[in-house]
């Protein structure tokens, strides 16, 4: 009877771990066309990782969006696996790894003609929530993507403080700004409050995912 418990036990954490990962690749394709076909083209720059490669591949055109994220996010995966643990940040290192990848794969021209959005209010509607339900799904199923919230981890832990999301707050204010300052001539000051737009929808998006009917809008 116990060999029975065991074998149905080990069946069903597996069938746990498989449904994990594909709903985190789910959500590497849903936050990766909200980059790529969304944001990136309009230059709108709304924080985190994905947001500061946006911002370096305006500076830096031959270096794609998708491999800018894996590189910003790698030495702190790497840095923060003792603090954090091994089975976290290989889940994070994949999750990096896989969304760099298809950041990429949705830059190419072939979604970008046929998947145009002219109206940056609507790429930032549009952007925010791909991202958003991406978030969602994360933190509903316990992977994280790296990025700001990982940064954000990491400065909690060596300043023995719960607050996390100050700290990616703060972060990805200056991700804004510095977006904000290097867009100014295509977007001027407006880049901002595209961000904003980015941010709210994402949020009212994630929260939806997080929590279903119970949200209050």
């Amino acid at each position: 009877m116990n060999k029975k418990f065991y074998n149905f036990g080990q069946k069903l954490s597996i069938y746990f771990n498989i449904k994990g990962y594909l709903l985190m690749l789910l959500a590497c394709v849903f936050y990766s066309i909200g980059t790529s076909i969304f944001l990136s083209p309009k230059n709108i720059v709304a924080g985190g990782f994905s947001g500061l490669s946006v911002a370096l591949n305006y500076l830096f055109k031959w270096f794609p969006v998708g491999s800018m994220i894996i590189i910003l996010n790698v030495p702190l995966i790497i840095f923060s696996a003792k603090s954090l643990g091994v089975e976290f940040v290989l889940k994070c290192l994949l999750t990096v790894l896989v969304l760099g990848l298809l950041t990429n794969f949705f830059a190419i021209d072939f979604f970008r003609k046929n998947i145009n959005v002219d109206d940056k209010i609507l790429a930032s509607l549009y952007g925010g929530a791909f991202q958003g339900f991406a978030i969602g799904l994360f933190i509903k199923i316990k992977f994280s993507s790296g990025g700001t919230e990982l940064l954000g981890r990491l400065v909690s832990l060596m300043l023995n403080s719960k607050n996390i999301n100050i700290f990616v707050a703060i972060v990805d204010a200056f991700i804004v700004v510095f977006g904000t300052l290097i867009t100014y001539e295509t977007n001027g000051i407006n880049n901002s409050l595209y961000a904003f737009i980015v941010v709210f929808v994402s949020t009212k998006v994630s929260n939806l995912v997080i929590e279903g009917k119970n949200i209050k809008i």
